[in-house]
């Protein structure tokens, strides 16, 4: 049997409900990096020590395709985290950001901004 800590060319990583494993999680992400194509972290609850371990293997994976963030609890304070580190993802064609009722006007602002980086969206959630 492989270990999480071998796989090295995910295309597809889906976690949900997780707590606490952050660091692996980036660190599987940041090996993943030229494969991976889309990352579902829907239902997670994401503090702002684990958006600053994810954002930066986010921002090495330039190939996403799909990112999904539904019901993490992102604020806006998170959310200009995520969006500085995926600016890089031009190749973008979904975000999912659904679900976050603490995502205010800073936020659609921020995104706002920043859809000039990812040419090849189509949807937004």
């Amino acid at each position: 049997p492989t270990s999480l800590q071998q796989c090295s060319a995910i295309t597809h990583l889906t976690v949900m409900f997780c707590e606490g494993q952050w660091a692996a999680v980036s660190a599987m992400i940041q090996r993943s990096s030229s494969t991976l194509q889309s990352v579902d972290l829907d239902v997670c609850k994401i503090t702002d020590g684990d958006m600053s371990l994810l954002a930066p293997s986010l921002s090495t994976c330039t190939g996403i395709q799909s990112l999904s963030l539904a019901s993490t609890r992102l604020s806006d304070h998170y959310c200009r985290i995520l969006v500085n580190a995926i600016t890089t993802c031009t190749g973008l064609r979904e975000l999912n950001l659904r679900g976050n009722p603490e995502l205010g006007h800073d936020a659609a602002a921020m995104l706002g901004s920043a859809i000039q980086h990812w040419p090849q969206l189509e949807k937004l959630d």
